[in-house]
């Protein structure tokens, strides 16, 4: 199972009633939380945030939790943990 006490994690929400996303950082080096906020879509998240998205969404829904190696993971249809790069 994945660590995420050992990276910059956030937790991005699609709300999908609204497509607002919630981005949220957390875990130990969570210091860094230059993307956190709430977005008016996946369109205006910064790019690596969409770009790991995009792997994640890949993945089964609902998933057998598993982590993806610099990625992040999928947690159901609209909660993900995206991992930044340091």
């Amino acid at each position: 199972m994945y660590n995420v006490i050992d990276d910059i994690t956030y937790r991005v929400e699609i709300k999908p009633d609204t497509k607002y996303v919630e981005v949220q950082c957390f875990g130990m080096n969570s210091v860094d939380m230059e993307a956190e906020g709430t977005y008016m879509s996946v369109m205006e998240l910064p790019e690596w945030i969409k770009d790991k998205l995009a792997v994640l969404n890949v993945l089964p829904s609902p998933p057998p939790q598993q982590y993806v190696e610099d990625v992040g993971a999928k947690i159901n249809e609209n909660i993900f943990w995206v991992v930044k790069d340091c």
